[in-house]
C-alpha cells in the first residue's frame, strides 16, 4: 500500500533541492523579471492604444438633442442660403411630411411605431440587436453589416469623417457606449425616427405621410412591410 505521507515528503525534498540549486534559483529570478517586464510592456501598449483610440472623440451626450424633438435634425429641413447667408433660396423638405412626429416604440402610447415595423427592421438590419454590446465583430464593418448603434454613430457623430480602420474602431467603441448609456429601446426609436426612406422622408412617420398620406401609427401590415422594403433600397 502506498504511503501518502512518504510520497508528499519525497516531493517536498525534491522541490527544496531544486530551489537550493544556484542555477535554478537564478533562472527563476530571470524568468520572473522577464515576465514582469513583458506584462508592463503590454500594459503600456494597451494604454497608448486606448488613449489614441479615444482621443478627440465626439460627445455622445449630443445625440438626444440631435435626434429627438424639438431640436432634432429630422425636424428642421435643410435650407440653402444665398452668398450673403441671410436669404433662404431653397428648402429641402417634402411638403407631405410637414405633420410628421417623433414616434415611440412603446405600444401603450398613442403615437407609436407598429410592432411589425420594429420586428421586421431588427430581423433585417440587426438580428442580434437585443444581445450584442453595440457591435458584432472587431474587424471592419461594411454598410451592410453595421449594427443599428453603429449606424447611428456613423450618421450623427462621424458623418464627415473619412472611412479608415481607426474610425471603424472608434465607431464600435461609441456604439457600445451609447448602447450601455441610453439603452436599446431608445436607440431603436432613434434609428426608426431617422431612417432614410428616400424622397426626403426621414423616419417612419415622415415616410408614412409621404407614401400613404397617414401617420406611421396608422399603417397596416402590408403598408408596414412596404416601408421596410423601401428602407432596403439603396439611396
Amino acid at each position: 500500500m502506498i504511503n501518502i505521507f512518504q510520497v508528499l515528503h519525497t516531493r517536498l525534498e525534491r522541490k527544496e533541492k531544486y530551489y537550493q540549486s544556484p542555477l535554478n534559483y537564478k533562472t527563476g529570478i530571470i524568468a520572473s523579471i522577464l515576465l514582469s517586464l513583458l506584462s508592463t510592456f503590454i500594459c503600456i501598449i494597451c494604454f497608448i492604444s486606448y488613449t489614441e483610440l479615444t482621443h478627440n472623440l465626439p460627445s455622445i451626450e449630443q445625440l438626444p438633442q440631435m435626434i429627438e424633438p424639438p431640436g432634432g435634425l429630422m425636424y428642421h429641413p435643410t435650407q440653402l442660403y444665398d452668398r450673403t447667408g441671410t436669404h433662404i433660396i431653397f428648402t429641402l423638405e417634402n411638403p407631405a411630411s410637414i405633420k410628421r412626429q417623433y414616434l415611440s416604440i412603446d405600444k401603450n402610447r398613442t403615437n407609436h411605431i407598429p410592432q411589425w415595423i420594429v420586428d421586421a427592421t431588427i430581423l433585417i438590419k440587426d438580428p442580434n440587436f437585443w444581445s450584442h454590446p453595440g457591435f458584432q465583430r472587431f474587424y471592419p464593418s461594411t454598410n451592410e453589416d453595421k449594427t443599428l448603434a453603429e449606424t447611428i454613430v456613423s450618421n450623427f457623430l462621424f458623418w464627415d469623417e473619412p472611412v479608415k480602420w481607426k474610425k471603424d474602431l472608434q465607431t464600435k467603441f461609441l456604439a457600445a457606449r451609447i448602447t450601455y448609456q441610453f439603452g436599446r429601446e431608445r436607440l431603436l426609436e432613434w434609428y426608426l425616427n431617422s431612417l432614410n426612406f428616400g424622397s426626403l422622408a426621414y423616419g417612419v412617420d415622415s415616410a408614412a405621410y409621404i407614401y400613404f398620406g397617414k401617420s406611421g401609427n396608422e399603417l397596416s401590415l402590408a403598408e408596414s412591410a412596404m416601408l421596410v422594403g423601401i428602407s432596403e433600397i439603396p439611396i
